[in-house]
């Protein structure tokens, strides 16, 4: 397996270790309310739970002891895969600046070559008698002035594929993050119409570039006046990218002209405003409609997924 592979496996058992923990707690729960009221349980129930409690606490043991290890394996991948793109980057910086040299080589042998050309014509106007020969040597010089700025050509386009080729890795190795220009371009699109109604934002566990991405989010989502809890992360996503949800009841419709009524807290609409600002700050985000039930009692709610990277 790749080191990325490694890094996603150890996340699991991360994930799993602190699920052994939560269930140690619970399991210690029936010796608590022993203690509690003992009247209320037989004798030999109490004993049987001191015994279930003992093995919740080693649950609780095994389960912290699992997430420092799984932890520490996590951060040493981590910074195993951040080396390698650094190295990489290297390298693409390498090759990006012989391709360059090249370029520049090739400029100076047509140059040179130009040179050549101007002298064998200076000689053929003074030496007529030599002129088939001069000619002769104008039209090699000629010839590998013409090859030198094919070589200058293919030179730039390698150039030019190098610099791409190196702008595109970083771009891929590159985290998402809300420019200080967006950000004020989303402020003002929003300004007044935040009523302080609840978003919530979710991301992908164990990957980072996602959680800096959604708390990145938030902050932005809070600067404009929505309230925005803590990221939660969950195991998994519907897809790569950002995905914005509205739950909402069945609005209303007049009957008299057919408009939709809607009110301004409706999650339809405030959905929709984050929806658009969104895209005006060119941030790729897709959406999602789902309807609510009143006999259910759901409420109004809008929700963003932060996926990896796309």
């Amino acid at each position: 397996m790749d080191m990325e592979s490694w890094r996603d496996l150890f996340s699991t058992f991360v994930f799993w270790s602190t699920f052994a923990v939560v269930i140690g707690c619970a399991i210690e729960v029936p010796e608590l309310v022993a203690e509690h009221w003992p009247k209320v349980f037989p004798e030999n129930w109490i004993s049987r739970t001191k015994l279930l409690s003992s093995f919740g606490l080693l649950l609780v043991i095994l389960g912290v002891a699992g997430e420092l290890a799984f932890e520490h394996w996590v951060s040493r991948y981590e910074a195993l895969l951040q080396t390698l793109n650094s190295v990489l980057l290297r390298e693409a910086e390498l090759e990006a600046g012989i391709a360059r040299s090249s370029a520049l080589e090739a400029s100076s042998a047509a140059s040179s070559a130009n040179d050549s050309a101007k002298n064998a014509s200076a000689l053929a106007n003074t030496a007529r008698k030599e002129a088939d020969s001069f000619e002769k040597d104008i039209l090699a010089a000629k010839l590998a002035a013409t090859q030198a700025e094919s070589q200058v050509e293919e030179a730039k386009i390698r150039a030019a594929t190098a610099e791409k080729n190196l702008l595109e890795f970083k771009e891929k190795i590159r985290g998402r993050y809300i420019s200080e220009e967006q950000r004020k371009k989303f402020l003002d699109l929003v300004r007044g119409k935040a009523r302080r109604e609840r978003i919530n934002i979710r991301c992908l566990m164990g990957d980072s570039e996602s959680l800096s991405f959604a708390d990145d989010l938030r902050k932005l989502l809070q600067d404009a006046g929505w309230t925005v809890p803590e990221v939660v992360q969950i195991k998994t996503l519907p897809d790569p990218g950002v995905l914005l949800t509205v739950v909402s009841v069945v609005p209303i419709i007049d009957n008299h002209d057919g408009t939709i009524l809607l009110p301004e807290t409706s999650a339809v609409t405030y959905g929709g405003i984050v929806f658009d600002a969104l895209k005006n700050i060119n941030i790729r985000v897709t959406a999602r409609f789902d309807s609510a039930s009143k006999q259910l009692d759901q409420g109004d709610s809008v929700g963003i997924f932060v996926g990896s990277k796309p």
